[in-house]
């Protein structure tokens, strides 16, 4: 999978390379996708497990290392419980809508082409799960 795409960003990028829907179309869905992101930060503020002072230092340290989650960050410096991150992601992942409905919502694919953007997604998800996958 290509380094630094999101799950989503690459199956809406098959998805128009396979013919299965219009780039407008995916691109009306990536900016549904956007606005409706909740920022984990923002939920761990509004739940109380942060203060914006925590927040603020957070992203500062997540400033020098873009690649690390602030989940990661907020667990290594003590910040929140492991308990309190797998409950902000539930809720992260719970308040936007997956892609794949997005898509099942638009009505205009082609299901032969959606299969074909399907199977090259799912190809791209092992090749990156496979590393966790091996034993050390």
């Amino acid at each position: 999978m290509e380094s630094g795409k999101a799950p989503s960003e690459l199956l809406l990028e098959y998805l128009v390379e396979e013919g299965a829907v219009e780039r407008i179309v995916a691109d009306g869905m990536r900016n549904r996708l956007r606005d409706t992101w909740v920022p984990l930060g923002k939920i761990l503020r509004q739940k109380g497990w942060l203060s914006t002072a925590q927040v603020v230092e957070l992203l500062r340290l997540q400033a020098g290392n873009p690649s690390q989650p602030i989940g990661e960050i907020a667990l290594a410096h003590g910040f929140c419980t492991s308990a309190q991150i797998e409950d902000a992601l539930r809720m992260q992942r719970d308040l936007s809508p997956h892609v794949l409905e997005l898509v099942a919502e638009a009505e205009v694919l082609a299901p032969e082409k959606f299969l074909r953007a399907m199977a090259r997604y799912a190809r791209a998800l092992e090749a990156r799960a496979a590393p966790m996958l091996r034993e050390p």
